[in-house]
């Protein structure tokens, strides 16, 4: 496989471009070597920055010095690369522009306060879901990812919802690029996607116990807005000490649905 073939597989399918397109193949891998900083969360070294992002030693070298011109990036003392403040005022007015962060966040808040729970809003972004709002008011809660937090569509009840909510051809489409990517484990997890299809026709949610992760549980409903041609993803996470199972599928996961309605019907 060539450099080239590699970053267009790495790259996320919106951003994927023809090599003979200079240009915008510059620009790929500029992006994603920004990118390559959500495997780590953390200051990174050239080489772990060429190892992760599939790129050369020096195709990292000349992106690293022209993202650090341009205010992207910076060098620390000891040597490591790490993302600066301008890379979070790029996605700023996607955040404060959402009418449904603004609507949804008291809400969001009420239940939160109920209890050891993290609730949480996801949009899609190609074969991902991102986290467009966050909320717990537990300072100690491990679960909780904050806004920009990029969850596998296929490994997590949020993206699960998500595709058992959309259309036939965007599932397929979708199931074309999760296949590719997960290769022999995708049997298991098309049939976790059938099984959410089958949650979300009997009852409005998803119930997810130890999936995400082995100690947690979690619900999940999709809020379908302007017109059908929107779908987010509304979850509701708790570690299992904290809350049982009864709880989760007889007062949560009703719960969130009932928001779910409520802020379509607020959206408009």
């Amino acid at each position: 496989m060539t450099e080239s073939d590699d970053v267009a597989f790495r790259l996320s399918p919106r951003r994927r471009v023809e090599p003979k397109e200079a240009g915008a193949a510059t620009l790929a891998r500029g992006l994603l070597l920004l990118e390559t900083f959500q495997q780590a969360l953390r200051p990174m070294t050239h080489g772990e920055l060429a190892e992760l992002s599939g790129l050369t030693g020096p195709t990292v070298t000349r992106l690293a010095s022209a993202l650090e011109t341009l205010g992207y990036l910076r060098r620390r003392s000891d040597r490591r690369w790490e993302l600066t403040p301008d890379v979070l005022s790029l996605g700023y007015p996607k955040l404060v522009g959402s009418r449904l962060r603004r609507l949804a966040h008291p809400y969001l808040l009420e239940i939160a306060r109920q209890g050891d729970l993290t609730l949480a809003i996801a949009e899609p972004s190609d074969i991902a879901m991102v986290y467009i709002e966050s909320c717990s008011v537990s300072t100690g809660n491990a679960l909780r990812l904050d806004v920009g937090a990029r969850l596998d569509m296929a490994k997590s009840a949020t993206g699960q919802t998500y595709l058992a909510t959309v259309d036939d051809d965007q599932r397929a489409e979708l199931f074309k690029l999760l296949k590719a990517r997960h290769k022999k484990a995708w049997p298991k997890l098309s049939g976790l996607v059938d099984k959410a299809r089958a949650e979300l026709d009997a009852r409005g949610f998803i119930y997810s116990d130890g999936q995400w992760r082995p100690d947690t549980r979690a619900v999940a409903s999709p809020l379908v807005t302007e017109g059908g041609s929107q779908v987010y993803v509304l979850n509701c996470a708790a570690p299992r000490f904290a809350v049982s199972e009864a709880r989760m599928i007889e007062e949560l996961g009703p719960r969130i649905v009932g928001l779910c309605r409520h802020l379509r019907d607020l959206l408009g």
